[in-house]
């Protein structure tokens, strides 16, 4: 995931479920991939030491590496902590060229404002995580640069990449970005199965259509002194959810053109007020003061509850007294899953002073040996790469197994025309906290929505 960060923030709620938040604003074509001459790459670009590395050489890496110095940005949190826990000891120590230093910037939404900040004063780094939330903003004020002649100079083999990961990782025609990490959003649905079975409910068929599911979680909610002791279903909350919601009915928050409110369509109407029910009837626990989805159903609280990639870390590994599952969610009248197909992507400063040198860390990376150990530890989602997705030890991941799957089939990257992204869901975010608290309709609250919406898509591009 773009974290779930702000739901309710005027309720002073905190925020319950990682996860990252339709086409993309502006239409792109996926560059061909960079070949290698004769023989083919092997997937793994990898940067361990070589094996006829001399021992001067091998003895200054071990003291962490070369004197040219890389510069790397990551956002505050599990991707910046595993560059200084891991990635950046280990490449120093892999080759005697190059020294990577990381300068942590905060959490999102301050993240994007802060390394444009950096471009404008000429102090930007060299490598720069960039999730879809700020890619293309990036992209389009030229804060970062594209990649394929370093990646075609280098004989880079892309044949293992999945088309949807570098698609993704492209701005006008040409590959700005490496598809560091991948996830749809939020399609699963992790069940109780103790709970679950003792009432009788067969999944998938019985939670099949959300009919089906709202039925279900009416049969499963047990009610104790009057109030719910168990919940039946739990939707994840917040604006990007929302719109998932909206996009498996049918609708959207705003039109093709990324310009235009859509959140009265019919369409979007009926999935805004399918995810609102389950609170409105005490089916589920209200966003705020604190609730921990995760935490109440690693307690048995909750019987089923819709989630994300990292359902196997959490609640998974929380998880000590009953059998849980995963499944997906149920389709939409349309057919479609609540999906927000998001890349994490690593990227390269425009300013950058060290460009090869921050396409070498790139590749780093991208390595499938540190992705699987990054996932293995719940710290991050795979990348879009066949070696990274078969592997056989996240292949015994119950969440990577049901998600991966719809990866080509997910709902691309949503956002508005002009990339204002956090700022049109910190507007839904902030006027649909009543309706989970049970203050408010949807119909009480999708006028402001509406209103606030559109002026957010009405300002212009960030320049």
């Amino acid at each position: 995931m773009v974290t779930r960060r702000r739901f309710l923030g005027g309720l002073g709620a905190s925020v319950l479920l990682a996860a990252c938040g339709g086409t993309a604003a502006a239409p792109t074509q996926a560059p061909a991939p960079p070949q290698a001459a004769g023989a083919a790459a092997k997937p793994a670009e990898s940067t361990k030491p070589a094996a006829g590395q001399t021992a001067p050489a091998a003895a200054q890496a071990a003291t962490g590496g070369g004197t040219i110095e890389v510069r790397v940005h990551f956002r505050q949190g599990d991707d910046a902590t595993w560059q200084d826990k891991k990635f950046i000891p280990e490449f120093n120590k892999s080759q005697s060229k190059y020294v990577v230093k990381q300068d942590t910037l905060p959490p999102q939404p301050e993240y994007f404002p802060k390394v444009a900040a950096l471009h404008a004063t000429g102090t930007i780094g060299d490598v720069v995580w960039a999730s879809d939330a700020g890619f293309h903003s990036l992209a389009f004020r030229k804060i970062i640069r594209a990649i394929d002649d370093l990646a075609k100079a280098d004989k880079y083999d892309f044949s293992d990449y999945l088309d949807i990961g570098i698609k993704d990782m492209t701005w006008e025609g040409k590959l700005t970005g490496m598809p560091w990490g991948a996830h749809s959003a939020s399609p699963l649905l992790v069940w109780n199965v103790d709970v679950v079975n003792k009432a009788g409910i067969k999944v998938p068929d019985d939670i099949s259509t959300y009919e089906k599911l709202h039925d279900a979680a009416t049969k499963l909610r047990v009610v104790k002194d009057g109030k719910p002791d168990v919940f039946g279903f739990a939707p994840t909350v917040g604006a990007a959810e929302i719109f998932q919601w909206m996009r498996a009915f049918g609708g959207s928050p705003w039109d093709a053109t990324g310009k235009k409110v859509t959140v009265r369509s019919p369409e979007a109407m009926a999935g805004f007020k399918e995810w609102a029910r389950y609170f409105a009837e005490d089916l589920s626990p209200a966003p705020g003061g604190g609730t921990n989805l995760n935490q109440l159903f690693a307690a048995g609280k909750i019987a089923m509850m819709q989630t994300g990639y990292s359902v196997d870390f959490s609640p998974g590994k929380a998880i000590k007294d009953f059998k849980w599952d995963v499944t997906l969610m149920p389709k939409g009248p349309t057919g479609k899953l609540p999906t927000n197909f998001t890349i994490n992507g690593i990227t390269i400063a425009t300013k950058s002073k060290q460009p090869e040198g921050a396409w070498q860390y790139l590749k780093y990376l991208m390595d499938p040996d540190n992705q699987i150990e990054i996932v293995l530890s719940g710290a991050g989602r795979p990348a879009p790469r066949k070696s990274v997705l078969d592997n056989p030890k996240l292949q015994e991941l119950k969440g990577h197994r049901v998600m991966v799957p719809i990866f080509p089939i997910s709902d691309p990257w949503l956002e508005p025309d002009n990339f204002r992204i956090e700022e049109a869901r910190t507007v839904v975010d902030q006027l649909s906290g009543p309706i989970g608290a049970k203050q408010a309709k949807v119909e009480d609250k999708i006028g402001d929505i509406e209103k606030q919406l559109q002026e957010v898509l009405d300002k212009p591009r960030a320049e």
